[in-house]
């Protein structure tokens, strides 16, 4: 008698389980939306370079010139004002 229960909840047991994991199959597949994707595939065209394009792109000798000279004063301390942008009164 007992084998006989322990069969019958095994198979009620494995039935629960069946129907809860068929829950899940029943979920719609998101890959078959029409626009699934789309917005990287967006992105990445918006940011891939078309040599065909015409564009004139960056000149490198003027963008050399340029970063030298922002390295060279940027955190100048020549160039740092020591002004008090905020005064603060706590009341003394």
């Amino acid at each position: 008698m007992k084998h006989h229960d322990a069969c019958r909840r095994w198979a009620w047991a494995s039935l629960a389980c069946g129907l809860v994991l068929s829950g899940c199959a029943t979920e719609p597949d998101i890959t078959q939306d029409p626009d699934f994707g789309n917005s990287v595939r967006h992105m990445i065209a918006l940011q891939t370079a078309d040599p065909g394009s015409g564009g004139t792109g960056l000149d490198g000798v003027m963008a050399r010139n340029v970063l030298l000279k922002y390295r060279a004063h940027v955190g100048d301390p020549k160039q740092v004002e020591r002004e008090r942008l905020i005064d603060i009164n706590l009341g003394n």
